[in-house]
C-alpha cells in the first residue's frame, strides 16, 4: 500500500494531482461551482487501484493498493517527468 498526501489548497498539491484534477474537469459533465464529487473522482481512480479519502481533520490522501499502481499514476500525470534528466 502506498498513501500519497494531498494538500488542503490546489498550491500545496503535487503536480500530479493538480495535472489528473484538470484531466478529470475536462471529462466530467457532473462538476459544479463546487468541484468534482469525490465519487466521480475515485471512477478515474480505478485503474490505479486507488482511494480518494478525505477525513474530518482534513488530512486528504490517495491510498494506493500498490506501489506500481502509484507509479503507473506518476508517469501518466507527470510527476516523475520533472526529475527524469534528459
Amino acid at each position: 500500500m502506498y498513501i500519497m498526501k494531498l494538500g488542503t489548497d490546489m498550491e500545496d498539491c503535487p503536480v500530479e494531482w493538480e495535472n489528473f484534477i484538470r484531466a478529470v474537469w475536462d471529462l466530467t459533465p457532473d462538476r459544479d461551482d463546487n468541484g468534482i464529487p469525490d465519487s466521480t473522482i475515485n471512477e478515474f481512480l480505478k485503474p490505479y487501484n486507488a482511494i480518494y479519502y478525505e477525513n474530518l481533520q482534513y488530512d486528504i490522501t490517495l491510498t494506493f493498493q500498490h506501489e506500481e499502481d502509484y507509479i503507473l499514476y506518476k508517469l501518466k500525470y507527470g510527476g516523475l517527468r520533472n526529475s527524469i534528466p534528459y
